[in-house]
C-alpha cells in the first residue's frame, strides 16, 4: 500500500508599500495573524536581505516577511524547519502544494482598507 504524500505548503505574496518593514509587519501581524509579533531582524535568516518572522511556528508553518528592492516586500509561508526535520527523519513522501492565490486573497481581504499597502499576486513561485 502506498503511503499518502505529505503536502508541503508554500505561499508567497508581494507587497508594495512606502512603509518600513517593521510598519508593514505590525499591520500584517494585527490584521492577519492575531497580533503575533514579527521578530528576529538581527538574526539574519536571509543573508544580506532584511527579514523578520513570527517566532513560534503556526501549525508547522514559518511566516517570514522580507524586504525586496525599493518598496517591495514578500510575505512567505513555508514548512517550519522542525516539521521539515520530522518529515525527513520519518521518510514521509512529500509533494509541493503552492497556495499563492489563497494568500493573495486573504491579504486583499484583511488589508482592504489599508491604502498604504498594495498586494500583488505571484504565480508559479
Amino acid at each position: 500500500m502506498e503511503r499518502n504524500k505529505m503536502p508541503l505548503i508554500r505561499a508567497v505574496a508581494k507587497i508594495v508599500s512606502n512603509l518600513s518593514l517593521e510598519e508593514v509587519a505590525e499591520i500584517i501581524s494585527e490584521r492577519v495573524f492575531g497580533g503575533l509579533p514579527f521578530e528576529g531582524k538581527d538574526y539574519e535568516i536571509y543573508e544580506e536581505i532584511p527579514a523578520i518572522y513570527i517566532g513560534p511556528a503556526i501549525m508547522g508553518f514559518a511566516i517570514i516577511l522580507s524586504a525586496g528592492e525599493a518598496n517591495d516586500y514578500f510575505l512567505e509561508i513555508n514548512q517550519h524547519r522542525t516539521l521539515s526535520n520530522y518529515i525527513n527523519y520519518n521518510s514521509i513522501p512529500e509533494e509541493w502544494l503552492r497556495i499563492n492565490t489563497y494568500l493573495y486573497h486573504v491579504l486583499k481581504h484583511e488589508l482592504y482598507d489599508v491604502p498604504e499597502i498594495q498586494i500583488i499576486e505571484l504565480n508559479g513561485l
